[in-house]
């Protein structure tokens, strides 16, 4: 701001540094005189508009070579829709079909197979909130392929009813599904070398479809761990979501946001064998879309630059191998915003790590002389996402989620899939979820609440009473309908749940 005299001549003014342009070097001014005196009011800046928006439009090779690869997937590949029951049908257990598709850039297309299950043992088992939590622990036995999950599910669904697992509830419930998972995953693969390697488009694949390896190592994975370690797993687990619901819940702060997904992953880590970061983010966005976690965990995910696919990239493209987490952070930010701005779209940062992680299966390579390079790699047929026929399609977002009927007509709803949840007798939102388990820790004169091992739930607290839960969309019932299925159903149950 300036004070003259106003006889003093006022001309435009002029600031060289700021652009070397004429028509960019003129900064905004405002002069106005009272009584006998001029007051300017002078603005300068750093950078014209010119240079700002240059240095916008710029965009680093990794960025560009992302942007072609995101381009040239077909735009029912990059979301949710009804197609996803259009994909190659095969039954690699007789009478259990599945539906497998290319592995789409939507991360929810690959667990929606798991979370719409979650939902209907919920629905006719009328679980508590620790069968829940042990249920969606099931994920981590082998989070590379739901088919094993997937049948598991359906024979528990077809057939048992609440008075067959009348001696399996609590955490057990989960458990008990697990050891029929294990029971499924050894049964494929002493047969994988001749019935298992044929699909219904008569070409061979390594079925049951599958993800990638790197999600878990699968020879490791023979036996569940004993149940006592499964029960403090799943307490530990409730503990863990309750107390960060409790501090989270209404958090907006970005960085408090990111250091909160950090803390939360890495606070679950310890009790996961097996289990890395890649599964447990998956677990995470189970956990978000049920209503277990803030809805905006959902927008969140760590990218790892010692992983195989950043490990890749920061290879093919040395301006973004920075050792500076800051920087790192920034790639992937800056990233995210450059496809929203491009496509329109309103991705996230979750959405760009599976994007990233499904161009480095692609092959994205170094662009050469302007134009990016994608060499495909031979197509590992397995590496699916799957649907079980006659399943609900539901897409989910950071701000609620769509269910689609056959006829491909969304309903949209927002917030989580689940509002109110059992607990001491009643349905209730969260919030008093966890104001009841808080007063629980506090009955028991604990002097805070950190958990400590041997924690468990009371009965009173996990007490789901007689109001069935209930949700704002209808599920189709899933129904073979063939004596065989049945059939298939009653031996696995008979051998496993009930030896």
């Amino acid at each position: 701001m300036a004070k003259s005299n106003v006889t003093s001549l006022c001309s435009p003014h002029e600031d060289t540094q700021n652009s070397s342009k004429p028509t960019m070097s003129a900064v905004f001014s405002i002069s106005k005189v009272i009584g006998n005196y001029r007051y300017c009011l002078i603005s300068y800046g750093r950078k014209s508009i010119d240079v700002a928006l240059d240095e916008a439009s710029r965009v680093d090779p990794f960025t560009r070579a992302i942007i072609h690869f995101y381009d040239s997937i077909a735009l029912d590949k990059r979301k949710v829709t009804v197609n996803l029951l259009k994909g190659v049908q095969s039954s690699p257990i007789s009478s259990f079909p599945v539906i497998a598709n290319d592995c789409n850039l939507n991360p929810f297309s690959y667990q929606l197979t798991f979370v719409e299950l979650v939902l209907r043992l919920i629905t006719k088992f009328q679980l508590d909130l620790m069968e829940i939590i042990s249920v969606v622990t099931c994920y981590e036995i082998f989070p590379h392929c739901l088919y094993y999950f997937g049948v598991a599910a359906n024979i528990f669904l077809i057939d048992l009813s609440i008075k067959d697992t009348r001696k399996f509830r609590g955490a057990l419930f989960g458990y008990k599904l697990s050891e029929v998972i294990m029971h499924i995953f050894h049964a494929t693969r002493q047969g994988r070398s001749k019935n298992f390697r044929q699909n219904s488009s008569s070409g061979t694949t390594k079925l049951p479809p599958s993800r990638f390896n790197c999600y878990t190592s699968l020879e490791k994975i023979t036996t569940l761990q004993c149940f006592d370690l499964w029960e403090e797993r799943c307490s530990h687990k409730m503990h863990t979501l309750l107390m960060f619901n409790d501090k989270y819940w209404k958090t907006r702060n970005q960085p408090s946001m990111k250091s909160a997904y950090v803390k939360v992953l890495n606070e679950l880590k310890p009790q996961a064998p097996n289990c890395g970061n890649l599964t447990l983010q998956h677990e995470l966005g189970i956990l978000t879309s049920l209503g277990l976690l803030p809805l905006w965990v959902f927008s969140f995910a760590t990218v790892d630059f010692d992983g195989k696919p950043m490990t890749h990239f920061q290879e093919e493209f040395p301006c973004i191998a920075v050792a500076d987490d800051k920087k790192r952070v920034s790639t992937i930010v800056t990233l995210t915003s450059v496809l929203n701005g491009v496509f329109d779209t309103t991705l996230t940062v979750r959405d760009t790590e599976n994007i990233i992680c499904k161009a480095f299966r692609a092959g994205v390579r170094n662009p050469i002389e302007g134009v990016a390079k994608t060499i495909r790699k031979k197509q590992t047929s397995h590496f699916r996402d799957l649907i079980f026929p006659n399943q609900c399609v539901i897409d989910f977002r950071h701000n609620g989620f769509q269910v689609f009927d056959f006829q491909g007509i969304a309903t949209i709803f927002s917030g989580s899939l689940i509002k109110l949840w059992p607990c001491a007798g009643g349905l209730f939102e969260m919030s008093e979820v966890v104001i009841r388990y808080k007063s629980m820790i506090e009955s028991q004169k604990r002097d805070d609440f950190t958990y400590e091992t041997g924690m468990r739930p009371t009965a009173l607290f996990l007490n789901k009473g007689r109001q069935q839960m209930t949700y704002e969309f209808q599920l189709p019932f899933i129904d073979y309908g063939d004596k065989e299925t049945k059939s298939a159903s009653r031996r696995i149950t008979d051998d496993v749940l009930f030896r």
